[in-house]
């Protein structure tokens, strides 16, 4: 029996420099100047696939052009009415991409991070453009990961377990080239920038710590 599949993936489309007084406008600005549908009718597909847009922006971001630290960078969701207004509304840094401090569904865990632990994984994902990660959750306490069947690692202040773009980071089997290493040397300074360090578990995890916890 032939099935088609249809993969919804999420692709993201950086507009640069848009002159405009508030983050809306921007938005605004911003959808106005992009026919998301003609970018991918035109796109060569050399694998032979059919590509369209499916009709939804799942969210959008804003930067500000100088702010090097992210500091006033937010994450939005678009919301169209029946009346054609639309909105824009905040969302947490990681609601849409995945990195959402929430529960694990099968386990009645608090899922809740120290806030210097978010601000240091916030910053990590903002610095350098994190944007997949290869669809699993990223983000575990130390006593969700042993309920999941893992002993170790008991005393970390979280576990990142990512095969996106976060394991060649945290990863230095995956770095494959100077500036992969490069790369990963600089979320090692972050993190002690952040009085952590980082423990390497396999090539799609990683142990965080704080400096004064040992491994386990």
């Amino acid at each position: 029996m032939k099935h088609n599949v249809h993969l919804y993936a999420t692709v993201r489309v950086k507009v640069k420099d848009i002159e405009a007084e508030s983050h809306s406008d921007a938005m605004c600005e911003a959808l106005g100047m992009v026919d998301i549908n003609e970018l991918f009718r035109d796109v060569p597909n050399a694998q032979g696939l059919e590509t369209e847009h499916a009709e939804e922006i799942t969210a959008l971001l804003v930067d500000e052009v100088g702010d090097e630290d992210y500091s006033n960078s937010q994450y939005y969701e678009w919301v169209t009415g029946d009346d054609a207004e639309q909105e824009f509304r905040p969302l947490h840094p990681y609601d849409e991409l995945k990195y959402v401090q929430r529960p694990y569904k099968d386990l009645d865990v608090p899922y809740e991070l120290d806030e210097d632990v978010q601000t240091f994984l916030h910053e990590l994902c903002r610095r350098f453009d994190v944007t997949f990660t290869g669809g699993c959750r990223a983000f575990y306490t130390a006593k969700e990961w042993e309920l999941l069947g893992n002993n170790h690692y008991k005393a970390a202040a979280v576990i990142v377990h990512d095969g996106g773009d976060l394991s060649y980071l945290l990863n230095l089997d995956k770095c494959d080239s100077r500036e992969a290493v490069q790369r990963y040397e600089m979320a090692l300074a972050l993190a002690e920038e952040h009085e952590l360090w980082i423990e390497h578990l396999s090539c799609v995890s990683a142990a965080v710590y704080r400096k004064e916890s040992p491994s386990e």
